[in-house]
């Protein structure tokens, strides 16, 4: 019987130090989920911009792009793109022949990431519309990259959104997540 008693004396308090070593893990692992979570509905909303925008933008002969930019800005829920994004509305027009090419591009005015096009990232100027002064309409930059085939004098509207996600192991990893959508209408 003795030997029993000592071991019974020697696991006492096991189990508050596997607990002090287990709960960490779990707390990591709840706030890691967590962040997965925030991260997919971040980019689902993204996607879900840029679509209604592209679809805004095709329909509408009304509102401007600054305008269509507005409204789908206050539509971002929870992410505040007026301090971690931008969007870019860019109408391209196809050519019989050749490259299709920038008719005319506008950055959203109250943007809060720097971050260029993907589609034309060569414009330096912007006007007080949100419109860019580079582009020439004699001479207007051609698209080599564009991901979408163009018929001759086809029009289509892009309508890119960036948005900065900072998880919330950005303190540990400091990496930079931008995540980003594309429409074409």
């Amino acid at each position: 019987m003795f030997p029993l008693q000592i071991k019974k004396t020697a696991e006492k308090g096991f189990a508050a130090i596997e607990m002090t070593l287990i709960a960490p893990l779990f707390m990591l692992l709840i706030v890691a989920a967590v962040d997965i979570t925030h991260l997919i509905q971040a980019n689902h909303i993204i996607i879900s911009i840029s679509r209604e925008g592209g679809n805004i933008i095709s329909r509408s002969n009304t509102d401007t792009p600054q305008e269509v930019m507005d409204i789908i800005a206050t539509t971002s829920g929870t992410l505040d793109l007026t301090q971690d994004g931008v969007i870019y509305i860019t109408e391209v027009v196809g050519q019989e022949d050749a490259s299709p090419y920038i008719k005319s591009q506008y950055r959203w005015n109250q943007h809060g990431l720097s971050k260029n096009s993907a589609i034309w990232s060569s414009c330096s100027n912007w006007a007080n519309d949100g419109e860019c002064s580079d582009v020439d309409a004699d001479d207007p930059p051609l698209i080599n990259n564009l991901a979408v085939a163009l018929d001759d004098g086809e029009i289509v509207y892009s309508v890119e959104v960036f948005y900065d996600y900072s998880p919330i192991f950005s303190r540990v990893f400091d990496e930079e997540y931008i995540l980003s959508d594309t429409t074409y209408m």
